[in-house]
């Protein structure tokens, strides 16, 4: 699913109710630079298997929340600039994120 949005610099909302991702391990670059994204609904995201969010918001300038609490990012390694450059970020819920072996988190809130 690697840069499966990036780019998309006019999407403005998503929401995915019958996108399935049970098998996906890449997950990197899936929203980067989508710069009027400002509502992106994940609950219906399976991310059990993934292992690489890398830069999967980053340039997401219009986002002002992100509700990630459905995340499952147990198997995760790679979360390097996953927010970057996301500047009108205000409120972030990392609370259930599980990094055990995520190895690399750099510039993950770089420009934020």
């Amino acid at each position: 699913m690697s840069y499966a949005f990036s780019g998309c610099e006019s999407l403005r909302s998503i929401a995915f109710s019958k996108l399935e991702t049970t098998y996906v391990t890449q997950m990197n670059n899936v929203f980067e630079n989508c710069k009027s994204l400002s509502d992106i609904n994940l609950q219906n995201f399976d991310t059990t298997e993934v292992t690489n969010m890398k830069s999967m918001f980053s340039g997401c300038s219009r986002l002002t929340s992100l509700n990630l609490k459905t995340l499952n990012t147990e198997t995760v390694k790679n979360m390097n600039s996953m927010f970057k450059e996301c500047s009108n970020l205000i409120s972030l819920d990392l609370n259930s994120f599980d990094t055990t072996y995520v190895t690399d988190m750099g510039s993950m809130f770089e420009s934020l």
